[in-house]
């Protein structure tokens, strides 16, 4: 990558660095896009500000743009940069010369992505027709678009520009540039690292009537899955796949794995083995989930595997899966996820009293109103799992939280499995005022504890920030 940007930073300047002299030398879309984007980024970063106060608009960070590298246009392959591409081509030209781009207003080119693109897809469930949809929201104009910016608030739009950038790179797969991160609200000082700190809800016989109806839409996180490798299989995976939800939009882990202790991932069927959430998402508004996953490579080099961001909006069709691809890199990543209405957390525990001190065997768990789709709690079979059982008896879950629609019980499977002894399945249908049961089958005792909380409407205290009219995400 660095041995391209150079050979297109020598061309700017075989041409003086003017963008139309770039475009005029009939290079290929794509090519004439990066030239026209390290012109802008190298040539005008320094005078951006001082352009920006001068202006008499505010700067509208608008995806549609072609020089922006945040943006879901994605050029035809084939194309010869005619047409329709060639007028953008022209706009990236004389936005780079103003230094700013244009408002969004007076240009609004109606492109479709191509199919594998960088973008969200609903897979088939049933009869369902497969869907496409852009992979970021569109950044909502400013309502004093009209009016002009004061200092400060040229600088936190410069500086949501500048940090759109940092979280930009250019996908092999895709043959474009796309966001890595979170990027769709203005994120001039948002920490995409920090952890979200919100909790479990309050138990859910504290509620009120009146509380019920607060109740959040929620999802379980069914299954992440990778349908395709470039690299075949088997493949050792490291790395993270996190949400963001309404709630504070920080970090939520679902998977988490540092480069000493890979999953090694050995056909498409396999799943990731998730961590999480730790608590209820918060699915009435838009959602994101972040990949950010490599494989370990010989002689300590590693390859980005999977970069990108899905996003969701809650509309919600009960008691279906819905499933979205992730095509990026090295690979096609599928996430699998269940939405639930007027939900409410399950966490558990689960105990084995007597029996063995080593459990070998799986832990499932599903709605009464959604048997079609398991959860994986716990599953001895894949590599790295904790099979001891501790002092108190108790079985170290991967994952211990369900999402449970308020009008329907949540059900539980313990298999267990040892050699030469004949498998037990114990199954457990569990209402909200069910707290702990005990089940003794064969050899084996076996306790769960249930905590029943809420997954209520809340937000984060001073999450969203407000400077000279434009709307931040803190």
């Amino acid at each position: 990558m660095a041995d391209t940007d150079e050979r297109w930073r020598a061309t700017v300047i075989d041409v003086g660095g003017d963008a139309d002299a770039v475009r005029e030398r009939s290079l290929p879309t794509t090519t004439t896009r990066r030239l026209l984007e390290l012109a802008w980024g190298e040539e005008k970063a320094r005078t951006v500000v001082v352009d920006l106060v001068g202006s008499q608009r505010p700067t509208e960070c608008e995806r549609r743009l072609c020089p922006s590298p945040c943006s879901d246009v994605i050029p035809s392959r084939h194309g010869s940069g005619s047409g329709e591409m060639g007028h953008m081509d022209e706009r990236c030209a004389r936005d780079i010369k103003h230094g700013i781009m244009s408002a969004a207003e007076k240009m609004k080119p109606e492109l479709e992505p191509e199919r594998g693109t960088n973008c969200n897809e609903e897979l088939k469930c049933g009869e369902e027709k497969v869907l496409e949809t852009k992979l970021e929201l569109k950044p909502k104009p400013s309502k004093n678009w009209n009016k002009e910016l004061t200092w400060e608030g040229k600088v936190v739009e410069v500086l949501h520009i500048v940090r759109r950038w940092e979280f930009t790179e250019f996908d092999p797969k895709l043959e474009w540039f796309v966001p890595t991160r979170l990027c769709a609200f203005n994120i001039a000082f948002f920490d995409h690292d920090k952890e979200s700190k919100a909790g479990l809800g309050p138990p859910i016989h504290s509620l009120t009537s009146s509380d019920y109806r607060d109740l959040e839409t929620s999802v379980n996180v069914i299954s992440i899955k990778v349908v395709e490798s470039d690299v075949g299989y088997p493949i050792s995976i490291f790395g993270t796949v996190l949400a963001r939800d309404q709630y504070d939009y920080r970090c939520v882990y679902l998977f988490r794995r540092g480069r000493d202790d890979p999953q090694i991932i050995t056909s498409p069927e396999d799943m990731l083995t998730l961590t999480g959430p730790k608590r209820g998402l918060g699915a009435t508004d838009y959602m994101f989930f972040e990949f950010n996953l490599k494989i370990k490579g010989d002689e300590g080099v590693d390859k980005d595997f999977s970069k990108g961001v899905l996003a969701y909006h809650a509309v919600i069709q009960a008691k279906k899966l819905k499933t979205l691809l992730l095509t990026s890199w090295l690979s096609i990543v599928e996430f699998a996820f269940a939405p639930v209405e007027y939900a409410v957390e399950a966490t558990l525990a689960v105990k084995i009293l007597e029996g063995t001190s080593f459990f070998t065997g799986r832990v499932t768990a599903w709605t009464t109103g959604n048997d079609e789709n398991e959860i994986v709690l716990y599953d001895s079979e894949v590599a790295g799992t904790r099979t001891e059982i501790r002092a108190d008896g108790s079985v170290q879950l991967n994952r211990r939280l369900v999402a449970v629609p308020l009008n329907e019980e949540l059900v539980l499977n313990i298999c267990v499995l040892e050699v030469e002894v004949e498998a037990e399945s114990f199954e457990f249908i569990l209402g909200h005022d069910d707290e702990e049961c005990t089940c003794k089958q064969g050899p084996y005792e076996v306790q769960v504890k249930i905590m029943w909380t809420a997954v209520k409407t809340r937000r984060r205290r001073q999450m969203w920030k407000h400077i000279d009219g434009i709307e931040l995400l803190c």
